[in-house]
């Protein structure tokens, strides 16, 4: 699953079915732009490193979770207890923690 921020106005979805490989893909082009700020605060917030976005839950479900089959939101709720083991989900359980390749 990749989410896709590029220089149009939408944030696209890419390989919605394949949970194993999460990840955010950025030009290095749009980075501290505006156009990249905007997109960040519909989706979550890039975390001090610079590498990494905390992604919210119910923003990205938001987003992307309407109309999913009931087996979508049971792997994703899956998805979600596996960043859990690992660390990548605050301690509210609001957001999840996801690479960014910056390209």
């Amino acid at each position: 699953m990749k989410i896709i921020i590029d220089d149009s106005n939408t944030i696209h979805l890419e390989d919605a079915e394949i949970f194993g490989k999460f990840k955010i893909v950025v030009p290095r082009t749009l980075l501290g732009s505006e156009h990249f700020a905007r997109q960040m605060a519909a989706l979550g917030e890039v975390d001090e490193d610079g590498k990494h976005v905390w992604v919210s839950i119910s923003q990205f479900l938001a987003l992307f979770g309407v109309d999913r089959s009931d087996s979508w939101h049971e792997s994703f709720e899956k998805m979600i207890e596996i960043a859990s083991k690992y660390g990548f989900l605050n301690a509210e359980r609001t957001a999840f923690r996801s690479h960014m390749d910056i390209l």
